[in-house]
């Protein structure tokens, strides 16, 4: 039996911002970020390997490539992803997943507009004119929701018409494919969504960032993409910038149907960082969680020593 990592991600909000839209031009920008940021990994390990690179930077440099990523399969939004190799492959999952919202995290942090966060005001260029002109454009932030498990997956060929030309397409089949697609609706919000099948694969060190509330298992996805190996001072500022992106968002959202994704987007980032900083940097732990509590209390946002949250 062929068994491997079978994850399946959903694209958050994305019917949304086809319908809500004159067109689909949006949803089309959302696709295209998550396509750039693996044309980008796969170009930038290319590179590496032909340059070479400091012999220290090798975790680093693992943690943010695709290289253990077996098949990468998409439909609309959504995507499927096998992988022989549990350990790295969550690492370069979220570590790639994170890199996808943190494309316009910088232009969430100071908007334009504080209730409309997406807003982008462009400067354009148009043919036969001779000034710029001022346009509105939407940045929608990259948000997804996945379930991973390790199971039976078979990788096949099946035939399709393309633009009116027969083509050859591949597909994948399987009790995990059918497991992971299960496994991504048992919550809300942008969650990795595990079970025990994958769990006994992963080594001590992942299991760390195992959470399990209510039965069910999620990954602390976002403590990969910090660089632990520096000083905590280093990476607190790097959270600091994330946390202000995600504080945003929610502000903007909080009255909207859809506000559970980035309650729990913001409850997913700080709760991720305070636990690398449990394992990686414990006696600065008291210190920073301190500081993070602050600055939520300013937006109205309650965080227990528990590391619940009253929103």
């Amino acid at each position: 039996m062929n068994e491997k990592c079978v994850c399946y991600i959903d694209v958050l909000g994305f019917s949304n911002y086809v319908i809500d839209n004159v067109h689909c031009g949006y949803a089309a920008d959302i696709l295209s970020n998550i396509d750039h940021v693996l044309r980008t990994r796969q170009f930038d390990k290319k590179i590496m390997e032909k340059n070479g690179y400091d012999s220290r930077l090798e975790a680093l440099v693992q943690r943010t490539s695709v290289d253990s990523f077996d098949d990468y399969l998409t439909l609309s939004d959504s995507i499927f992803i096998t992988s022989q190799n549990p350990d790295l492959f969550i690492k370069q999952l979220s570590t790639f997943l994170w890199e996808c919202f943190l494309l316009h995290a910088e232009h969430f942090q100071h908007p334009e507009d504080s209730k409309r966060p997406e807003l982008v005001t462009l400067t354009v260029f148009r043919s036969g004119k001779n000034m710029p002109e001022k346009e509105e454009y939407f940045w929608y932030p990259v948000l997804v929701r996945g379930g991973i498990t390790y199971g039976e997956v078979v990788r096949i060929e099946n035939y399709c018409i393309c633009g009116r030309q027969p083509e050859t397409t591949r597909n994948l089949v399987g009790k995990g494919v059918v497991k992971a697609v299960n496994l991504e609706k048992m919550g809300k919000g942008p969650h990795l969504f595990i079970d025990d099948n994958l769990y006994e694969k992963l080594s001590d060190e992942l299991k760390q960032f195992i959470v399990e509330k209510q039965g069910v298992k999620y990954i602390l996805w976002p403590v990969f993409h910090h660089i632990w190996e520096n000083e905590i001072q280093v990476v607190y500022r790097g959270v600091e910038k994330e946390l202000e992106a995600c504080i945003t968002l929610w502000n903007a959202y909080k009255d909207k149907p859809y506000s559970v994704h980035y309650s729990e987007l913001l409850k997913l980032v700080v709760r991720s960082f305070l636990k690398g900083c449990e394992i990686y940097h414990f006696k600065y732990y008291d210190k920073v969680k301190k500081q993070i509590k602050e600055r939520l209390e300013k937006s109205g946002i309650i965080m227990y020593d528990s590391i619940d949250f009253l929103i």
